[in-house]
């Protein structure tokens, strides 16, 4: 691929640096030219955002997202380009049809340098690249993700956008070059599902998935639930469950309540009947999950269930834990002495289920 001098824009023809790279991913070279440029130089493509995947984002919407997506680190970018050199280049593209650079990589220093009244920025532009060369760039790890505050939401996104609407070959091809890039195909698949769930989701309450990036942990753990609690459910024909706990998932995380109350909610829940007044509240009263005092009444009504059926699973634990310990220290007085209290212990719940009600005695 030859270098020619328009891919630099006329009004910045002066060029400080100069390499050729072998890509091996893309089985080619790129030559690279380091230039200083305007910034009024370079355009931004409205698709070419890590928030919002097949939908265009005006500079003023893309430039609101990356602050929000972490204004903290946003505000130190600033502050950097204000007192510091320029320390990481952007990366950019020229075609033949115009004298301007296309930002692939480095939107958040763009718009750090314009907030600072920068004139021009650094910039490193090859000329006419391919959609494979600008989707590989874009995309390589080290120059895009790791740098955000949000990779998950990055990494998932770009590989939903990626797969999003292929053929059946078409994917395995696309899923070959995630491969090539480092993920394994269970996480290439784990990352499309979770980010679909995402976007349903937000589709549903009118939000763009941007607006939930800080949210990916707790929908990995929705998407977990649907995979595993929701298919058991299924499996044994309790779909009329399977509604409600999704309702309630759902609810969780439309309040943005912790990925874990979540989880334990769910499970919680799942393990009591139908029948149960909480079920009963919820498909009674229409506006019970919008009240985020009744999900944290769930989610402690869950721990406390949870609580509950493990008493057996301690007292499993807590007599193995014993016997070893007795059998090891071999002193006979001692496993008399425990013997009988054990032996008493039985008496007293034994005396406990004869006075219990009877219905309690049948299920036992």
């Amino acid at each position: 691929m030859i270098f020619q001098d328009k891919a630099v824009p006329k009004s910045e023809q002066k060029i400080l640096n100069t390499q050729e790279r072998f890509h091996t991913d893309l089985g080619k070279s790129i030559n690279w030219k380091l230039v200083e440029v305007a910034l009024g130089d370079i355009v931004l493509n409205q698709f070419n955002n890590r928030f919002s995947p097949d939908e265009a984002l005006t500079n003023e919407e893309h430039e609101e997202a990356i602050i929000n997506e972490d204004p903290v680190a946003f505000e130190n970018l600033e502050k950097s380009w204000a007192n510091n050199p320029q320390f990481e280049q952007l990366i950019g593209f020229t075609r033949d049809d115009n004298n301007k650079i296309n930002l692939i990589a480095g939107h958040r220093r763009f718009f750090a340098a314009k907030r600072t009244k920068h004139k021009t920025a650094l910039v490193w532009v090859a000329h006419n690249l391919d959609n494979e060369e600008v989707e590989h760039i874009r995309d390589w790890q080290e120059i895009h993700q790791t740098k955000v505050a949000h990779a998950s939401y990055a990494k998932y996104k770009a590989i939903y956008a990626d797969l999003k609407g292929r053929s059946e070959i078409d994917r395995e091809k696309r899923i070959s070059i995630w491969r090539q890039k480092g993920y394994s195909k269970s996480q290439i698949i784990k990352a499309e599902r979770v980010f679909g769930r995402m976007e349903s989701f937000c589709r549903s309450i009118g939000e763009k998935t941007q607006e939930r990036a800080n949210q990916v942990k707790a929908f990995e753990t929705y998407d977990q639930i649907c995979e595993t609690k929701f298919q058991n459910l299924k499996d044994q024909g309790e779909i009329s469950k399977i509604v409600i706990l999704d309702k309630v998932a759902k609810a969780f995380l439309k309040n943005q309540i912790a990925h874990d109350d979540l989880k334990v909610t769910i499970e919680g829940l799942s393990e009591l009947s139908l029948s149960d007044p909480s079920y009963k509240a919820i498909s009674e009263n229409a506006e019970f999950l919008n009240d985020v005092a009744n999900l944290r009444r769930l989610t402690n009504l869950a721990r406390s269930q949870r609580e509950t059926s493990g008493v057996f699973e301690e007292v499993k634990e807590f007599t193995s834990r014993m016997f070893s310990k007795l059998v090891d220290r071999a002193d006979f007085t001692e496993m008399k002495d425990c013997l009988q209290e054990l032996k008493d212990t039985v008496a007293r719940l034994e005396s406990a289920l004869e006075n219990s009600p009877v219905e309690v005695k049948d299920e036992m």
